[in-house]
């Protein structure tokens, strides 16, 4: 079998040993024996692959760039698996007519980021947290999402190119009836269409897709609210997503308590689980601040209207609504503030430190990717180091994983949600950074990060908290919507244990 894929691929397959090496670190702590990795560098050659490692009963991972910081980063769900590596296919087209880029797998947020504005073309990168080194297709096909006006990037696919797990090449309805151009337009196609089979699954390897692009909108708004107490902040979910639903230019709503603000900002000292002891867990406040982000795209009336509804709506919140103009204003004025003044006013410092969020935040109304969103990753190292383009959690050895729970958009939902999420992570000596997203108007999800210093203790104690999250939570009702290699076995059982509850003998 290796003397086949040498064959086939030449130095292009890397044999186990030496892909552990490349491919192997994560922020997770998990190992996995690797047979090893092939670079794809044409579309075409993964029906070949998946051809050979058929015939040889091999389990193929595809990666489009290795970059799933808390969920396994570039490795499999089992042992002796060959990572098929699409990060090198990085062909993209525009067309004009439809307002849609076809990208390969290996295209990320930076490389689209770079052929628009070489083109001078005015649209926005569907931009997530992974920053610019961030896959399109890999974040897609995981279900991720953003704030850009198509908030679930999954939904902004069509014409997917590839090849099933027989080997077969991937069709779409209409291109079949010589409409490529429709195809690209209308991703539900026409019949049965078996695109959902790609949202989170493993029956193909998807080499390229056309990706719906969402016009640069000059007068798009920045809103950010903080609430009064935590009630005000429930309540608030629950009116905010009804908003967003008769609002169509409000994207996803974005929520973080103030520990989470400051450990992105690099003010939280995080605990170590190691050290955790009851003194500790008494430490974790009583009452819970949240602000809360979203992004509104229109024209200039719209968008001001959209604004005076929501304030109107609002309950127990302060309300910004800032245009591009005065973010850019807001950090200039902060940049100019003398370091001296700073250090004596605590007021101005955190005036500075959240003008600098909201400097990172003017990112999501260009649809510009940001490598800031990573700060949190380097949480646990004091002081925290500095953040670039070229910045990878896994090979700098940071330990993080991510939770993400639904959860059902009520106040008793908000509030039960985030206490039991809260109480687990305090138990177990980990910091509570909690956020809550809005994806509509019934449910949100919970990113959850548990981030540590990496050792093998450590990571021990972040997946044994891992496993009673998504125990505890699903239990609850509120499952994890996408999880980490190590725990996906775990929600299998509890899926087979919830089948069989309320049966009784024949």
């Amino acid at each position: 079998m290796s003397l086949q894929l040498y064959q086939l691929f030449r130095h292009r397959f890397i044999p186990g040993a030496a892909a552990l090496q490349h491919y192997g670190a994560d922020t997770g702590g998990a190992q996995r024996a690797l047979y090893g990795a092939v670079r794809i560098s044409q579309p075409q050659e993964v029906a070949a692959l998946i051809g050979l490692a058929r015939c040889h009963g091999l389990a193929l991972w595809p990666i489009c760039g290795g970059r799933n910081f808390g969920y396994g980063t570039a490795l499999p769900v089992r042992d002796g698996a060959l990572i098929v590596d699409l990060s090198g296919l990085k062909g993209m087209q525009f067309h004009a007519e439809s307002h849609t880029v076809t990208v390969e797998a290996g295209v990320t947020q930076g490389d689209l980021q770079h052929f628009l504005a070489s083109n001078r073309l005015p649209y926005l990168v569907p931009t997530t947290g992974a920053g610019p080194h961030g896959s399109l297709i890999g974040n897609a096909l995981d279900g991720g999402y953003g704030m850009t006006p198509v908030p679930d990037h999954f939904d902004g696919l069509s014409h997917f190119q590839g090849y099933w797990g027989n080997g077969s090449p991937m069709s779409d309805p209409l291109a079949e009836l010589a409409s490529p151009d429709m195809a690209r337009r209308w991703p539900a196609g026409i019949g049965m269409n078996p695109r959902s089979l790609l949202r989170q699954g493993n029956l193909g390897i998807v080499t390229a897709a056309t990706l719906q692009l969402a016009p640069r909108q000059p007068h798009a708004r920045l809103i950010a609210i903080r609430w009064d107490s935590e009630q005000a902040f429930e309540k608030g979910m629950e009116t905010l997503a009804g908003l967003q639903e008769v609002i169509p230019a409000m994207t996803s709503v974005y929520s973080v308590n103030k520990e989470r603000l400051q450990a992105t900002n690099g003010q939280l000292a995080l605990r170590d689980p190691s050290m955790q002891c009851a003194a500790r867990h008494e430490a974790q406040p009583a009452r819970q601040e949240f602000i809360s982000m979203a992004t509104i795209f229109g024209p200039r009336h719209a968008t001001a209207g959209a604004c005076k509804d929501i304030r109107r709506q609002l309950e127990g919140a302060r309300l910004l609504c800032l245009s591009r103009g005065q973010l850019a204003l807001l950090g200039r004025l902060c940049g100019m503030l003398p370091a001296g003044l700073l250090s004596r006013s605590e007021r101005l410092a955190r005036l500075h430190r959240n003008a600098r969020s909201l400097a990172s935040a003017l990112a999501l109304l260009d649809g510009t990717p940001s490598h800031e969103f990573l700060k949190l990753a380097y949480a646990a190292r004091q002081p925290a180091p500095q953040v670039h383009a070229g910045s990878d959690p896994a090979k700098d050895g940071q330990g993080i994983l991510w939770f993400a729970p639904l959860i059902p958009l009520t106040p008793s939902g908000v509030r039960g949600g985030m206490a039991l999420i809260r109480g687990i992570l305090v138990r177990h000596g980990f910091d509570a950074l909690l956020a809550l997203t809005i994806r509509n108007p019934r449910a949100g999800i919970a990113t959850i990060p548990l981030i540590f210093p990496k050792t093998q203790e450590n990571a021990r104690r972040a997946h044994a908290c891992y496993q009673e999250l998504v125990t505890a939570c699903t239990q609850a009702g509120m499952p994890p919507y996408r999880l980490n290699i190590e725990s996906m076995a775990t929600l299998a059982g509890l899926r087979v244990a919830g089948s069989t509850r309320g049966c009784t003998p024949a």
